[in-house]
């Protein structure tokens, strides 16, 4: 799947690879990846199981501890994709704002706070003008990974953004 990654305040990563630091995306550069056709993938393993995947952007954010609170340089890189969402083509669409953590503490505080990031990054959008009727919601807590051979890894800790 062709996703944009980004570590905001630290780094933006590619899915190639988790180690090599970037600059943040511009709002251009969102877009692009939100105008990305679905991709086709192997679900399972199995020709039955190919499936489209839609166009996301993820974001790792960079919280404070066992916090929700948008850092500044996050409220910086989400008025960036605001813009890209409110880009005339993608004014009519609405998305999916899925919440993840990595795997400290338990997984019932870990749903509730992948819940409250994805909350707190709504906010933020609807601030930059953004219809909150066009954003959802999720928490997905620990439970699906970006970096599962470390599972406390900060690139864990994100926030991603589906085409609904």
């Amino acid at each position: 799947m062709n996703k944009l990654t980004l570590l905001i305040g630290l780094m933006v990563v590619s899915t190639a690879t988790l180690s090599q630091p970037l600059k943040s995306p511009t709002s251009n550069e969102i877009l692009m990846k939100l105008r990305e056709s679905p991709t086709r993938s192997m679900l399972g393993g199995s020709d039955r199981n190919i499936g489209v995947q839609k166009a996301s952007v993820e974001l790792l954010i960079k919280f404070e501890f066992d916090s929700a609170e948008l850092s500044s340089q996050g409220q910086i890189d989400l008025e960036q994709l605001a813009i890209a969402l409110n880009s005339p083509d993608q004014k009519n669409s609405s998305y999916l704002i899925e919440g993840h953590t990595d795997q400290v503490g338990s997984s019932q505080y870990n749903m509730d706070l992948s819940l409250k990031r994805a909350q707190s990054v709504i906010r933020a959008l609807v601030r930059f003008g953004i219809s909150s009727q066009r954003l959802t919601p999720l928490g997905y807590g620990a439970t699906r990974l970006y970096n599962p051979a470390q599972p406390e890894a900060s690139e864990n800790r994100r926030v991603r953004v589906v085409m609904k």
